[in-house]
């Protein structure tokens, strides 16, 4: 678990206090921690009760002050001390399961940590009101540049004099980290987790969701460039997944928007889930974004997660954003010649200086190793591209567990037998990610001869 220390002010933001503090009971959840001590150490507790038990979990302590945002920070391997203000809405009921935003600020370059701590900053303050009111829980990170905490831009790209060494962002995984620690002391609706932001905030809700989209279940963008600099891993293929709420105007001169409509028409046509409206006469930030705000929040309040789908397309070359939902690739080889099904998508890059198109790729990804994934009935029909092992999740949701299980890998039958509970996976899994509804009962690893 994740170590916590609180920062005591009381002013005002957007007519919302930062409270003092959240009592230590809160913050631990006794009562989650009482129960999985439980799960682990009661032999009487069985897989399939422990199932049951982790999708009925509902204890949570009561928070006197709602309606207030709390100034928190957890500690990382990378980062050390990572900043960001939890906001909890008016009449929480730790009883009642609440919808969560992340929400990604813009202008990355001008933040840093101590932002979080000044309590004068106001930051997206029109689609942070428009979420309080929906009585979103909301998390908001402060990038840190100086750190390398920045989901604009790949700080941690290596560039010596034999080129440049690809290395990943840790800053997603942080993110994703601080939705999980929040999770585990408040009562989240595991099905509508979401990320929100504009401009630079848009783009890193968008590499979000193209690596790490399995906590989530959708993404806005208001005026993204649909990229991060520095990034090698923007694998357009991964939007197939979540659905994505996307938004521009013309006259955007930090983002032009032809770039954006032929990276929209890609993504249509390779079947993600796409939602885009485009606002003519409105610059980068402007008058627009009042405007479409009620369309995103009805985009949020009618969409819920779906990990259990039948189909998963999934593409990496890093090993940090390997899992998908029920598929998580764990060994590679990019050397290998790729599946003829492996396309990875690839485009010029508009120059908005001369309005032309130039031959310089707008994505410099890396060499990728891919995996398709569709289950009918009980058997996962696979096809994979440069990839050496793999595991399936297996949940009732999607199987019935009573009977075989089998996995036709690259047109061969590979696997063909029952697969029971696995008290200790689950357990440890719940423990990690704090989902109730995504629970995995076991897993298939296979490798790819």
């Amino acid at each position: 678990m994740k170590k916590l220390t609180l920062i005591s002010a009381i002013v005002m933001i957007n007519q919302v206090s930062v409270a003092q503090s959240i009592n230590k009971e809160i913050l631990l959840n006794k009562p989650r921690a009482e129960f999985i001590r439980q799960l682990e150490t009661d032999d009487k507790i069985t897989a399939q009760m422990a199932l049951n038990q982790i999708h009925q979990f509902n204890k949570y302590e009561k928070i006197n002050e709602t309606g207030k945002e709390y100034i928190l920070t957890i500690e990382d391997k990378v980062f050390g001390k990572v900043p960001f203000r939890l906001f909890i809405p008016k009449g929480y009921n730790p009883a009642v399961k609440n919808p969560m935003a992340l929400l990604l600020h813009g202008a990355v370059g001008e933040s840093n940590f101590q932002r979080a701590y000044d309590t004068r900053t106001k930051i997206h303050d029109i689609f942070f009101d428009a979420l309080a009111k929906q009585n979103y829980i909301i998390i908001r990170p402060f990038a840190d540049p100086s750190k390398k905490f920045d989901w604009a831009i790949n700080r941690f790209e290596d560039f010596g004099e034999s080129g440049s060494a690809s290395k990943n962002n840790e800053t997603y995984r942080t993110l994703v980290e601080m939705v999980n620690y929040c999770k585990s002391f408040l009562n989240v609706h595991d099905q509508k987790v979401f990320s929100y932001g504009h401009s630079d905030g848009a783009d890193g809700t968008f590499l979000l969701q193209l690596g790490y989209p399995t906590p989530f279940a959708g993404f806005v963008c208001y005026n993204s460039m649909l990229t991060n600099i520095f990034a090698k891993n923007v694998y357009l293929n991964n939007a197939v997944n979540r659905p994505l709420f996307l938004v521009h105007s013309d006259r955007d001169d930090l983002r032009p928007i032809e770039q954006i409509r032929v990276i929209r028409k890609t993504l249509t046509e390779s079947g993600s889930p796409v939602s885009y409206k485009e606002y003519l006469g409105y610059q980068h930030y402007d008058k627009h974004l009042d405007k479409d705000i009620p369309n995103s929040i009805s985009f949020l309040n009618t969409t819920a997660r779906n990990a259990f789908k039948k189909t998963i397309r999934w593409e990496t070359g890093n090993y940090m954003n390997t899992t998908c939902d029920w598929i998580a690739i764990r060994k590679f080889d990019t050397k290998k010649p790729g599946a003829p099904f492996h396309k990875p998508i690839a485009m010029q890059s508009y120059n908005k200086k001369s309005k032309k198109w130039d031959t310089i790729p707008y994505y410099n990804n890396e060499e990728s190793s891919m995996i398709k994934a569709e289950l009918k009935g009980n058997t996962f029909y696979v096809e994979t591209s440069r990839v050496n092992e793999f595991d399936i999740f297996i949940s009732p949701a999607m199987v019935n567990t009573d009977e075989n299980i089998k996995v036709v890998l690259n047109n061969k039958v590979v696997f063909d037998k029952k697969i029971p509970y696995n008290k200790a996976f689950m357990v440890k899994n719940f423990k990690t990610n704090t989902d109730r509804e995504l629970v995995w009962v076991n897993y298939i690893s296979l490798k790819v001869n």
